[in-house]
Order: C-alpha cells, then structure tokens, then sequence
C-alpha cells in the first residue's frame, strides 16, 4: 500500500501535532469546575480556604492558557501565508488591535481583581 504524502496530507498532519499538544485541555471546562466546587466545597476543604481554592484554579487556568497560546502558535507558523496579508500595515494593524484588546483585559482585570476574574463567585468570595 502506498503511502500518501501529498502537500495537503503534510499540512493536515503538521496542524494537528498542534492539537494533539494540547487537544484534552480544550475538553476542560473551568465553569463546570467552579459550578462543582459551589455545590460540593470539596475544592476549598482540599486547600484549607477558598481564596487558596480560587488562586490555584486561577494559576491552573493561567497556566493551561500559555500551553493553548503555544501550541496554537506553533500550529499558525506551520501553515502558509496569505500574500496579500503580509505586509507592514496589516502587521501593524494587528499590533494596534493586539494592544487594544490588551487594555481592555488589563482595565477589567483591574475592576475585578484575581478572584473576580477567576471564578471567584463560585467560591463564595464576593468583590464588595
């Protein structure tokens, strides 16, 4: 039987060593995760407190985001350019949108705090 290596096979196949870096992490998901600890507590009387609970999750979620960050990254650099979208201005422009959504993630981290932005609500610790 002969093998199939054509271009489209190498492409499907050096995008999904991407995925399979991290394919079981998509599966999680953390409300679940908090909705389980509202109801059982389990969480906060493994870590002695609640907002020992909410940190760890929230370096858990943290954490798992940079291994998603990553393996996306290497699976993008793997695929072929767009022409028309390599070019300075389109380049720029994304770092212009990049910046933007930054501010906006960093004023509402602000607003809420580390428990906020990490399901602390679920953890009974409420921003007053």
């Amino acid at each position: 039987m002969e093998e199939n290596t054509s271009p489209t096979t190498a492409l499907i196949s050096s995008s999904v060593a991407g995925h399979d870096c991290c394919g079981g992490f998509g599966n999680i998901d953390f409300r679940q995760v908090a909705r389980w600890e509202q109801r059982t507590r389990k969480l906060s009387r493994a870590f002695g407190s609640p907002h020992l609970a909410c940190y760890s999750l929230g370096i858990c979620i943290l954490l798992l985001n940079i291994l998603r960050s990553h393996c996306f990254t290497q699976a993008m650099m793997s695929q072929p350019k767009m022409e028309g979208l390599d070019n300075h201005t389109t380049y720029f422009l994304g770092l212009a949108f990049l910046g933007w959504g930054f501010v906006f993630v960093l004023s509402s981290f602000y607003a809420l705090g580390f428990t906020g932005t990490f399901l602390g609500d679920y953890f009974g610790i409420l921003k007053e």
